[in-house]
């Protein structure tokens, strides 16, 4: 009669434990490593937001702007209905995260993008007319930081067309 091999409910205790033990360890730097990547997905979102407005604004003949607040780590996109702008969508950035400006843009200033495909730089309350009397002449940047990674976002003058550089500390 052969005899069977297999384990014993000790040795199956005991690699259960060891498992779950290094599951307890490793979650804490598998957690960081999701928040860093969280950061790079939502900037990545806001670049895709920005380059939708840029076409639909030259697709709809109809202008576009986005503003960004450091204060409630958000931005938003409105669109021009011809008499006044409607907020057409508002998005939140992580917690964690601190929006940094550039000498060009801040929370009172937005960009705006024509049909033509050009960005001015804008406030709240001018309309697109008045918005393109100051076109976007040099580069706008704003950083999307957190304790270990930067993100630098650049407008790029007249297009505004946005490029990103992803910085680790």
């Amino acid at each position: 009669m052969k005899k069977l091999r297999g384990f014993s409910i000790i040795e199956l205790l005991i690699i259960i434990s060891m498992v779950t033990a290094l599951i307890i360890v490793a979650a804490p730097s598998f957690y960081g490593l999701f928040k860093r990547q969280f950061l790079v997905y939502h900037a990545n979102q806001f670049i895709q937001h920005i380059r939708s407005i840029q076409s639909n604004a030259f697709i709809e003949n109809t202008p576009y702007k986005i503003g960004l607040n450091a204060t409630e780590k958000s931005y938003s996109i409105w669109k021009h209905n011809s008499i006044e702008w409607v907020l057409d969508e508002s998005h939140a950035f992580d917690d964690q995260v601190e929006i940094q400006y550039d000498n060009i843009l801040s929370d009172l200033t937005q960009i705006l993008y024509n049909n033509h495909g050009n960005a001015y730089i804008c406030t709240p309350n001018q309309t697109p007319t008045e918005c393109q009397a100051t076109p976007l002449t040099s580069t706008a940047k704003i950083t999307i930081k957190t304790e270990k990674r930067d993100i630098i976002l650049e407008f790029l003058p007249i297009n505004g067309y946005v490029s990103s550089n992803v910085g680790v500390k």
